[in-house]
């Protein structure tokens, strides 16, 4: 097929679940359905593309928002750092 295996491929539209609790109070827990609005890609030293960052739209979470981002709209990064 020329696909690589254990890759998914990421559209926009396509639903998602976070697997991480992000924000509880906001309501951006581990199981949160949401819409992929948009993907940010890096490119390693091989030339391959990984997705660095995430824009989801998460329904159910509160009407409080990121600077940049419309309600309802979540940054999910690669990683994650405890503050």
């Amino acid at each position: 097929t020329g696909q690589a295996m254990g890759r998914l491929p990421l559209l926009e539209g396509m639903p998602v679940i976070i697997g991480e609790n992000y924000d509880a109070n906001g309501g951006i827990v581990n199981g949160s359905e949401g819409i992929l609005k948009s993907v940010q890609y890096t490119i390693d030293a091989q030339g391959h593309q990984h997705a660095s960052s995430c824009i989801v739209i998460v329904p159910n979470s509160t009407d409080q928002c990121l600077p940049g981002l419309q309600p309802h709209e979540v940054a999910v990064m690669e990683e994650t750092t405890e503050l």
